[in-house]
């Protein structure tokens, strides 16, 4: 599904990513780990179009991504949640969760009557426009008006599933994100996340501040959406043994560079990262 290849990517003259090259499989569970300024968040960052790569390419169901906007990317289903929440924190929960869904049922305005339109003289143009008011305006509402009630199904359904997912935020969906605890606002921030209907879902560093009890909640419903809804997710995370025991596979990166990609299990065997990572 998603492969970047030798990619190289730099802040200014501080190169942060040496050539980087690992890949996600559809279905699969990914983790990338790291001690911090390893080239983690740079990583997915460079994947979700934040951060444009000086080489290398970053492909995305066999199309090339890396010269793609992060609007661009976000259509194409790759769904961001970025270090540290961000959150909106003056809208409420619901709200997050709106903007969330924005490039799920945003639309391009304009259609093949406007393309043909562009092509007519003036008087052309005239004409049509004065058709199209006598006789377009009321299949148009009837059209806007049926998209809009799909449109609106599909939200509360995709509303409802997160909902199940975390059951809180249903309970809270009215509050000010801001006034949430740290573990209902990295709830939030992924379930902002799924809002968007992603193919892939890139998580950064979702444990990040959390007590042990809340961290270990928040990684059992990744793994949850993995299994139940076969979300693809390629996962940054410093609780190295947590990581692991949720994903497929890893890659341990150090100063910018893959130093060690192996099946999840190989790497919990391996001493290196044992010693390294996992503190036995």
């Amino acid at each position: 599904m998603l492969a970047v290849r030798d990619v190289i990517a730099a802040y200014g003259p501080i190169v942060a990513l040496h050539g980087i090259s690992l890949e996600v499989q559809e279905g699969s569970i990914v983790t990338v780990l790291g001690a911090n300024g390893a080239g983690k968040s740079s990583t997915l960052r460079a994947i979700s179009g934040l951060l444009r790569p000086k080489e290398g390419a970053i492909e995305f169901e066999g199309r090339r991504i890396d010269r793609m906007s992060a609007e661009e990317i976000v259509a194409l289903g790759i769904s961001h949640v970025p270090e540290g929440r961000q959150l909106f924190s003056e809208l409420t929960v619901l709200e997050n969760l709106r903007l969330g869904a924005y490039s799920r049922f945003a639309r391009a305005h304009g259609d093949g009557r406007r393309v043909h339109r562009e092509d007519l003289s003036p008087l052309g143009r005239l004409r049509h426009d004065l058709f199209h008011a006598a006789t377009g305006g009321i299949r148009d509402a009837a059209r806007e008006i049926g998209q809009y009630r799909r449109r609106r199904r599909d939200f509360e359904a995709a509303l409802n599933q997160v909902f199940e997912h975390f059951p809180i935020l249903a309970e809270r969906r009215k509050q000010m994100s801001g006034t949430l605890s740290g573990g209902e606002q990295q709830m939030l921030a992924i379930a902002r996340g799924l809002m968007a209907n992603p193919r892939l879902l890139l998580l950064d560093e979702p444990s990040m501040g959390l007590a042990p009890m809340v961290t270990q909640e928040i990684f059992r419903i990744i793994e949850t959406i993995n299994r139940t809804q076969g979300m693809t997710i390629l996962l940054v995370e410093q609780n190295a043994s947590l990581a692991l025991d949720i994903a497929h596979r890893g890659y341990v990166l150090e100063t910018g560079r893959i130093v060690l990609a192996d099946t999840s299990e190989n790497l919990q065997k391996d001493e290196a990262v044992r010693r390294s990572y996992l503190g036995y």
